[in-house]
């Protein structure tokens, strides 16, 4: 099988790599990651209030026996 290359064409871009990420793509990065960790404050201070109202409730049925 005969194959003839007409054309190739190649394009090198120098890229420094500290670059890579753009600043509007890094913003979005920093916005995301906030809000999951936001996220994740915020469950754990339900998680918190939800185990004092359970400790409370049992203090309190322990206290009618």
């Amino acid at each position: 099988m005969d194959v003839e290359i007409n054309k190739v064409d190649a394009r090198v871009h120098a890229v420094d790599h500290g670059s890579l990420m753009s600043p509007r793509v890094r913003n979005q990065f920093v916005r995301e990651a906030l809000a999951a960790f936001e996220e994740e404050r915020a469950h754990e201070a339900r998680v918190k209030a939800e185990q004092g109202i359970t400790q409370g409730v049992s203090h309190e049925l322990e206290g009618q026996a």
